[in-house]
């Protein structure tokens, strides 16, 4: 997916969460959501996901 111009890529972590990443000069950067052990994750991870992108694309929006 595009976001802001920069490629982002993003996937499920184990049946928990779920992680964004995108380049910024020579690094990577990660934004990762993940339910605790207490909560219960949401269906196909949906919203872990929608989390996850949005800390990208805000970092995205601060990002070199």
């Amino acid at each position: 997916m595009q976001i802001g111009g920069r490629t982002v890529i993003w996937t499920k972590e184990d049946d928990d969460g779920c992680f964004a990443s995108f380049m910024s000069q020579k690094a990577i950067v990660h934004s990762s959501y993940r339910t605790t052990s207490a909560g219960t994750p949401s269906a196909g991870l949906a919203e872990e996901c929608r989390i996850a992108i949005a800390f990208a694309t805000l970092a995205i929006s601060k990002a070199p």
